[in-house]
C-alpha cells in the first residue's frame, strides 16, 4: 500500500504542512496587497514568502521520504521554492497566483494523506 514512512518523515510532513499554511496566508495577502499597490507591504510579504519557501526546502531534504500521493504537489512547490530563493521577490510577485495554486494543491493533498493514516 505504498511507502511506509518513518516517524521522523511523518513529523516532517506535518511541519511542511504548517509552513505551507503560513505560505498560503502570505500569498493570499500578497495578492490583496498587489491590487492596492502598497510597495512596502509588497516587499515585506515577498520576503516572508521567501523565508517560508526556504524552510520548506530545508524540511524536504534529500533523505526525507515522501509518499507517492503527495510527491507531485510537493515537487511543484519545491520547484517554485528553488526558483524563488534564486530569483527573489520579483519572481514571487509576478508568479504569486501560480505559486498559490501549487501550495493549495499541496496542502489539500497532504490533508487527504493525513486523513487516511
Amino acid at each position: 500500500m505504498g511507502l511506509r514512512l518513518r516517524r521522523s518523515d511523518y513529523a516532517t510532513l506535518k511541519m511542511v504542512h504548517a509552513r505551507l499554511t503560513s505560505l498560503c496566508v502570505n500569498l493570499m495577502r500578497l495578492e490583496e496587497v498587489k491590487s492596492f499597490r502598497l510597495p512596502k507591504e509588497l516587499d515585506l510579504r515577498a520576503s516572508m514568502i521567501m523565508s517560508d519557501m526556504k524552510e520548506v526546502l530545508e524540511y524536504l531534504g534529500e533523505d526525507t521520504k515522501v509518499p507517492r500521493e503527495v510527491s507531485d504537489p510537493l515537487n511543484m512547490v519545491k520547484a517554485y521554492a528553488y526558483i524563488s530563493t534564486r530569483e527573489g521577490a520579483d519572481f514571487i510577485t509576478e508568479n504569486s497566483d501560480r505559486i498559490l495554486r501549487a501550495v493549495r494543491w499541496c496542502i489539500s493533498s497532504l490533508e487527504r494523506y493525513f486523513a487516511r493514516r
